[in-house]
């Protein structure tokens, strides 16, 4: 029998928020400090530890009213307590396994996000959030369900995803993306449609059409797995209206077969003397063969975000970018974004540059794609593009007007 308890743990609770904070980025492109009161948020940004932990005590005293408390331990208790059995019962029929801890612990929290605690298959306990929203929102068994959905991710499917060919990456996109089956399966039992992040809108349409494609007596998760996987193997990308608006998802080779808007990003990265690496095109290579372009550059897929493109474009075309001081990967830093609809080319690109200079002799150029990097000087572009605009590709023209505009 597998013991339910609801625990209030203030210092837990602060974890998450100084957890948040040290993070300070999106998260499957939601970044859940963006939530908070922006005056909160610049109050606590750039601030020592201790500071931090100081300035949210004092916020979340209105959270810890004795009112707020027993709306927790007894109104959201008492909810999941009378739907535990059907929801473990349910959860257990759509995975075909058992739960796999004795004990699930629910924390009162006050920050924007609902974690979870995974601690391994060794742990017998499973840990998660129910913040103050969700119980006003009266949204308690939606969020359990989808934390408890992920419990069984981690510990039957995670290492089984990496073994059939998975990143880590998306392994644990796959995790967030399939609790849309909540909608499918236990849509009697959930207070509101789990919507999921939006950058896993695509495979999130996939595991719903996957799934309704089975027959509803033979519903097999681990063969959904399976099916999602292949697909997610597969390099889909999206395609877009003039708006950005996405409107149909194919594989890249359907590029070949006609021409549409999709989203590409760019890295013009910085190096020695205040000069920027740009790539030789390799003379058999589609489109724009043998002509100046990006140092990196290439199409973002279905669900990716451009960030994420460039630096997985990154590894594939040059290998990693480190920089010449600290020998460390550099960050990249956007500066423009356009949109280029010609007959040539269709695409919203997004154009990077590195925060530090990088080592252009540890680049390793993928000979496949590019016959050589060279560093040039802003001037020395604009001179090559007047006397000879053809050695570089039309895309690249119009990206290098945008990128010298916003340079900073």
């Amino acid at each position: 029998m597998t013991i339910l308890e609801f625990k209030v743990d203030k210092e837990s609770d602060i974890k998450i928020w100084l957890r948040f904070l040290k993070l300070n980025k999106a998260t499957y492109g939601l970044n859940f400090l963006e939530l908070l009161p922006k005056e909160l948020l610049s109050n606590l940004l750039n601030k020592s530890e201790e500071k931090q932990k100081e300035i949210i005590l004092e916020y979340i005293k209105q959270y810890y009213t004795e009112k707020n408390l027993d709306k927790f331990r007894i109104n959201a208790y008492n909810k999941i307590k009378d739907n535990f059995d059907l929801i473990i019962e349910r959860l257990e029929k759509l995975h075909n396994k058992k739960l796999p801890v004795k004990r699930i612990i629910v924390k009162y929290g006050t920050f924007t996000a609902c974690p979870y605690i995974y601690q391994g298959k060794k742990s017998q306990t499973y840990g998660l959030f129910i913040n103050n929203l969700v119980i006003e929102n009266n949204i308690q068994i939606m969020v359990f369900t989808h934390e408890v959905m992920h419990l069984f991710f981690h510990y039957y499917f995670d290492d089984y995803c990496i073994e059939k060919g998975l990143s880590k990456k998306q392994t644990s996109d796959l995790k967030e993306a399939v609790t849309v089956l909540l909608n499918l399966e236990f849509k009697d039992l959930i207070e509101i449609e789990d919507k999921g992040y939006t950058d896993h809108k695509f495979i999130r349409q996939i595991i719903t059409d996957l799934w309704k494609s089975q027959q509803e007596d033979k519903k097999d998760f681990l063969k959904l797995i399976d099916d999602v996987i292949k697909k997610m193997k597969e390099e889909q990308i999206e395609e877009l209206d003039l708006n950005g608006n996405i409107i149909g998802i194919y594989p890249k080779s359907e590029l070949k077969k006609r021409m549409f808007i999709h989203r590409c990003s760019l890295i013009i990265p910085r190096t020695f003397n205040n000069k920027f690496l740009l790539s030789k095109r390799s003379k058999d290579q589609e489109p724009f063969p043998n002509t100046w372009i990006c140092c990196v550059g290439g199409k973002v897929l279905a669900g990716e975000s451009y960030l994420d493109g460039a630096i997985r474009e990154g590894i594939e075309e040059v290998g990693e970018l480190v920089s010449l001081s600290s020998h460390a990967m550099v960050e990249l830093e956007e500066v423009c974004s356009f949109l280029y609809d010609q007959e040539d080319y269709k695409a919203f690109f997004k154009v990077y540059t590195t925060k530090e200079e990088i080592d252009l002799n540890q680049l390793k150029p993928n000979p496949e794609e590019i016959q050589y990097i060279e560093a040039f000087s802003i001037e020395e572009i604009k001179e090559k593009i007047e006397k000879d605009p053809n050695s570089f590709a039309p895309t690249f023209r119009e990206a290098i007007k945008h990128f010298v505009k916003n340079l900073k």
